[in-house]
């Protein structure tokens, strides 16, 4: 809400929607220019762009105001566009240790000792302002694809190693964005899906030393998209592929085994499901007797007895383990496919 005081005045939101927006809409759609080609004449005229945005910008922080989030994703995107690591780079360093920016992490380590609802609020814009940044890093690609399905090259060696630099730099920054404003689930669920796994584990085991109510209850986990026990696994398993040794890839295995026995030890729990003999309808329990010789026995057989991961996940990649029922007992899976 803008005061009746300010009535005249012009926010950053309108300079953007007026002003910023147009123009680089414009640019592309007179270029009509593919999502990784550029034109010179597109180029100036964003650089041009840039340059009026930079410098409102500079105007802004000159008068102690702090640019919205949108005004810097705009630069960001510019910056991508134009494979301008070093401008990027200065852009993004200077908002991130702004004394704002400072004065919101201050912020939000003291509401730890106030109210859930308090602390949301002021890091929600952080985390919103951080998947903007590796929206734009991850959304377009380095290659493209002609009318035949032929693969087409979008950069020379040199403006590929540039683009990908920027796209470093973009995600590193981003998930500092994020540590900073304690969103450690929301950091761990980009990182795991750029298979950065080890990292993705670091940032839960820290959500779980989040001061109560603050953190996710570990019980609960496996219900939260992209860092559920399963997303782990099919990350885990992935990252098996590219060792060459077995016994790195067991090692690689009973790592994950020690995380999720504490970050979902529910998924590793065995769920028997029974099935009548006389009868297509399974039940599933984890306290009926099976003992041998039980009069239950007569009545039933065990259909399969796994854990709620294997139900999710019901291929297990024995490949990597020279079959081996051992590693899959641990997780909880069939001893038999």
């Amino acid at each position: 809400h803008i005061p009746s005081s300010f009535a005249s005045a012009i926010t950053q939101t309108e300079v953007l929607e007026a002003v910023f927006f147009p123009c680089a809409f414009n640019a592309f759609t007179a270029a009509a220019c593919s999502p990784g080609l550029i034109n010179l004449e597109t180029k100036q005229q964003l650089l041009n762009l840039s340059n009026v945005s930079l410098r409102f910008i500079e105007v802004l922080s000159s008068h102690s105001v702090l640019p919205c989030p949108a005004l810097i994703c705009f630069n960001v995107s510019l910056k991508w566009r134009l494979n301008d690591v070093e401008s990027l780079d200065t852009l993004l360093h200077s908002y991130l240790t702004s004394d704002a920016i400072n004065f919101t992490a201050r912020l939000i380590k003291k509401l730890f000792s106030n109210t859930r609802n308090g602390y949301q609020i002021v890091r929600q814009g952080t985390g919103e302002f951080a998947e903007i940044l590796l929206s734009i890093a991850t959304s377009v690609t380095f290659n493209e694809s002609d009318s035949n399905g032929r693969s087409l090259q979008l950069f020379g060696q040199e403006q590929l190693h540039r683009r990908q630099k920027c796209q470093h730099l973009m995600i590193r920054n981003a998930i500092d964005l994020m540590a900073s404003a304690a969103l450690y689930t929301t950091a761990a669920k980009h990182l795991l899906r750029l298979g950065r796994i080890m990292d993705a584990v670091s940032f839960c085991l820290l959500e779980l030393e989040m001061p109560y109510p603050f953190q996710i209850a570990s019980q609960s986990a496996y219900s939260i998209p992209g860092i559920r026990a399963v997303d782990f696994f099919v990350a885990f398993s992935s990252e098996a592929t590219k060792v060459s040794d077995e016994a790195e890839r067991i090692q690689l295995f009973y790592y994950l085994y020690t995380f999720l026995l504490r970050w979902d030890k529910d998924s590793l729990i065995i769920t028997p499901a029974l099935k009548d003999n006389n009868s297509s309808t399974s039940t599933s329990s984890a306290h009926l007797p099976f003992s041998e010789g039980n009069e239950f026995n007569q009545m039933y057989v065990r259909a399969r007895q796994q854990s709620k991961l294997a139900e999710e996940y019901p291929i297990f990649p024995d490949h990597h383990f020279g079959n081996s029922s051992e590693m899959r007992l641990l997780f909880g899976y069939s001893d038999s496919q």
